[in-house]
């Protein structure tokens, strides 16, 4: 009537004008807003910006008809659920230092099955969020989920078991309904008549409000519900005033007890080239004993001592694996309690083998002791050959003391005159010194071992000598 002669738009507040009982009655605008938004998702009213709310005409309350009878089973539903809480997760990615980490999110309702909502970076370190859709009380009992948070399958999680689910089902099953009527329509839009294809238009803009109510919905419950990580419950009401404040403050928060071991550092791949090349100039402040331990200063000089706390976990695993590739060890220290970036694996795989401690076998089956070894580089720099590549414990008959001793020895016999021989005490430095000088000692040796031959009466060679012959 109002539209029909006044040309009013019907909204609220003027159906709300025509409700007055009486003179000064308290405002009821939100009141008959509610009723009036009812009435529309039952199919009797009709919502157009222009006109406002209009009595559905006889085809809209067919087309209402037909949507109610429609069944929405329960598998139906759950995957609208999902869709839906992952829209509802919004969160910047949880920090610790200078380090991001990725958010895995898994889900469960009434099946047994858990569920990734989410993919999981196969280079990133993430917080694991188990997010529990459970129905009964007894299901959300802290009794059995404290406990069960801290076994071996969930003790890296942060498990968060839903409150009251509130009208969650409903909602989600009515945009099962809108779903289905729109996947019905909407292809043979263009054959449709006039007031069918505003049916369709005005479906289409219901569903996306269900959608819109179903992660409201879903963040309600879940913000009302417990959080249980190793034993411990955490309530989401305590940390943030919405679900996505609580999660963005309890994953942050947990980050240091999930990577006990994290550290914040990154190698780039001009500074992992310094721990690849011939000698040892000026690397990286990272790989000295303030940083990452792989290096160590003796006399002034670098030797990969590798005894940091990182390079000695790195080791450990080798030792303790023996031939692990090295894509397993990059998800090893990838996961908790580590969380290193992949670069600095690489980095202590690679002070590693400089210092005679690992070696690797490609996957073409060429083994690498040395970092002067052929397709050293290509092997660090290509992330497919060293994943594949696999990695063992090298054990030397030569230890530290011993190639002390030894650059010692070829120090006081290669020197001469004023030109002093040093040697870094590591087997490139020795390897290349013996090749330098021994050839030149070998003449001199055979020059004099062609002397004595000349000598009548010749004496034999004494014992060192004969040993070069």
């Amino acid at each position: 009537l109002v539209q029909d002669r006044e040309g009013f738009a019907t909204k609220a507040e003027r159906v709300a004008q025509c409700l007055y009982r009486r003179l000064g009655q308290p405002n009821r605008v939100d009141e008959v807003s509610a009723a009036l938004e009812r009435l529309r998702q039952a199919g009797l009213l009709s919502l157009t910006e222009k006109h406002g709310y209009r009595i559905q005409s006889s085809s809209g309350q067919e087309w209402s008809k037909e949507r109610n009878a429609l069944h929405a089973g329960f598998d139906l539903w759950r995957e609208l659920a999902r869709e839906a809480l992952v829209e509802a997760i919004d969160i910047a990615r949880p920090r610790m230092g200078t380090r991001a980490f990725g958010l895995h999110t898994l889900y469960s309702d009434r099946s047994v099955h858990v569920h990734p909502l989410t993919k999981k970076s196969l280079n990133d370190a993430v917080v694991t969020l188990d997010l529990r859709f459970v129905t009964s009380q007894e299901e959300r009992l802290a009794a059995d989920w404290a406990p069960r948070s801290n076994n071996d399958q969930l003790r890296d999680r942060i498990v968060w078991v839903v409150g009251d689910p509130g009208p969650i089902e409903d909602v989600a099953r009515a945009l099962a309904k809108s779903r289905r009527m729109i996947a019905k329509y909407a292809p043979k839009r263009e054959s449709l008549s006039d007031d069918k294809k505003r049916l369709l238009r005005e479906e289409e803009a219901l569903a996306e409000e269900h959608l819109a109510q179903l992660r409201s919905a879903l963040g309600r419950a879940f913000h009302g519900g417990c959080v249980y990580f190793r034993g411990r419950p955490i309530t989401p009401r305590d940390r943030g005033g919405s679900f996505n404040s609580a999660l963005q403050d309890i994953a942050t928060s947990l980050l240091p007890e999930l990577y006990p071991h994290f550290t914040d550092f990154a190698v780039t791949d001009a500074e992992l080239a310094q721990l690849l090349a011939r000698d040892l100039h000026g690397p990286s402040e990272k790989f000295l004993e303030k940083g990452l331990g792989i290096l160590g200063r003796d006399a002034g000089k670098y030797e990969p001592t590798c005894a940091g706390a990182v390079p000695q976990r790195v080791l450990q695993v080798i030792q303790r694996e023996p031939g692990i590739t090295g894509e397993r060890l990059l998800k090893t220290f990838l996961a908790p309690p580590y969380g290193y970036a992949g670069d600095v694996v690489r980095a202590c795989v690679a002070g590693l083998l400089r210092g005679g401690k690992v070696k690797l076998v490609t996957e073409s089956s060429e083994t690498i002791t040395a970092v002067r070894d052929a397709g050293v580089d290509d092997l660090f720099r290509r992330d497919r050959d060293f994943k594949r590549a696999e990695i063992y414990p090298h054990v030397e008959p030569v230890t530290g003391r011993d190639r002390a001793s030894i650059c010692k020895l070829l120090e006081t016999a290669l020197s001469s005159g004023s030109t002093r021989l040093t040697l870094e005490r590591d087997n490139e430095h020795i390897a290349d010194a013996v090749h330098a000088h021994f050839a030149r000692e070998r003449e001199k040796l055979r020059e004099l071992e062609r002397r004595f031959a000349r000598l009548p009466g010749r004496p034999a060679l004494p014992p060192p000598l004969q040993r070069f012959g």
